[in-house]
């Protein structure tokens, strides 16, 4: 029997992907898994963060998002180990490009597209040719 329970109590603490699935929204989205090491960027309630789990135990951590209150207090209060951060927010037809600790830089937008001329003015979108020749 002890045996078992071993086996039980290990499966607990180094697998619980397997426990859980993949990191994203369970409860028909009033919840949101998210594994050990593993982050997930969560828009509810008007409020978009990325949430990262490095929680001490190793295991997948469960964010309720079932009311604003909830996932308010969780971004106010996350559990230790467990840091949430605000979400770089690009303009449409860009996308975020996480910044890079080991040379100092920001997350920052870039174009998604190459740059169409859209009445006189330089856009990025996925239709058209693109502008050449700027000067």
């Amino acid at each position: 029997m002890s045996e078992v329970l071993g086996k039980v109590i290990t499966l607990l603490l180094f697998a619980p992907s397997v426990l859980y699935g993949q990191t994203g929204p369970v409860n028909g989205g009033k919840g949101y898994h998210i594994n050990h090491g593993d982050s997930a960027v969560i828009d509810k309630h008007g409020f978009k963060k990325k949430v990262i789990n490095n929680h001490a135990s190793g295991l997948t951590i469960f964010v309720p998002l079932n009311t604003q209150l909830e996932w308010t207090t969780y971004i106010d209060k996350p559990p230790p180990g467990v840091t949430v951060e605000d979400v770089l927010n690009c303009p449409v037809g860009y996308i975020p490009v996480p910044g890079n600790p080991d040379y100092n830089t920001e997350d920052f937008c870039v174009a998604k597209y190459e740059m169409k001329n859209v009445g006189g003015q330089a856009k990025s979108q996925a239709a058209g040719v693109p502008w050449v020749n700027i000067s």
